[in-house]
């Protein structure tokens, strides 16, 4: 998932077996959280989330960052790449089939920063 923040981009990765990233084009940057149960819980429903509307992703080999106000989710696949694009105020109201799929990362990414507040 890929979206413009702040003058930066935003990169959440997510795995089936629990493991995630989070980057930020700035340079900060996450990477495991696998071992940690509320991260792994919140990167799998990610991948679930984006399973489910694999049918509704175009294959791509397209990876440039989305303009402003919109949301990149990409699915890796045995069969290649896909990608779906969705504005993110649709996202935000609830009205895009995707706004799970975005629910879902930004739990994820709010799992990433209660981690790293109980670590400092």
């Amino acid at each position: 998932v890929e979206w413009p923040i702040n003058g930066a981009v935003m990169t959440v990765s997510a795995f089936q077996n629990g493991d995630s990233s989070l980057y930020l084009s700035t340079g900060q940057l996450f990477i495991g959280g696998g071992g940690k149960p509320a991260i792994a819980s919140a990167a799998k429903r990610l991948v679930d989330e984006g399973q489910q509307l694999r049918a509704h992703a175009v294959p791509t080999t397209d990876v440039a960052f989305p303009a402003d106000g919109e949301w990149s989710f990409y699915l890796h696949t045995v069969n290649g790449r896909l990608r779906h694009t969705e504005p993110e105020l649709k996202l935000e109201s609830g009205a895009s089939r995707w706004s799970r799929v975005f629910e879902a990362a930004q739990e994820l990414i709010a799992q990433w920063r209660l981690q790293e507040q109980r670590e400092h």
